[in-house]
């Protein structure tokens, strides 16, 4: 083989491996974000450093337990154990009045029983409910 064939050849390497890398990185990237976050709505406060209130519900067939949780404005990680192993995940809505505005939803991943997301909330009245089953409802009340 000639010296510039090979030369050649090592270009067309390098400019493969590197297309290759920079295709490979975007899609893991575009995969994270499609699975690391929540849905946004307006009445979410924008995302910020800080402390971090952390908030546990588990489901049950019965419902979901604790009934009632409180908080204070801010960031607040909200976690679930899915003991029915049915669920996908938690629902969360603010209540105004008659009217509720989702907030977001804290899913697991595809076999897990465990969900986290974080939310940065202001004063009010959430209802937190079973994505499959809206009657299991628990009650987030974040006061000042």
């Amino acid at each position: 083989m000639k010296r510039s064939m090979k030369k050649t050849l090592w270009s067309i390497i390098v400019v493969v491996t590197s297309v290759c890398a920079v295709l490979g990185l975007t899609i893991a990237r575009t995969i994270v974000n499609k699975h690391g976050s929540s849905l946004a709505a307006s009445n979410q406060l924008p995302v910020a450093r800080g402390p971090m209130q952390n908030l546990r519900f588990t489901l049950y067939d019965a419902g979901i337990f604790p009934q009632q949780q409180h908080a204070r404005p801010g960031n607040v990680v909200i976690s679930f154990e899915d003991r029915t192993h049915r669920s996908t995940g938690l629902v969360v809505q603010r209540e105004a009045g008659a009217l509720t505005d989702a907030v977001g939803q804290v899913r697991s991943a595809s076999d897990q029983a465990r969900g986290r997301a974080q939310f940065s909330l202001g004063i009010g009245r959430y209802v937190v409910f079973d994505a499959r089953q809206s009657n299991n409802r628990a009650e987030l009340v974040i006061e000042p």
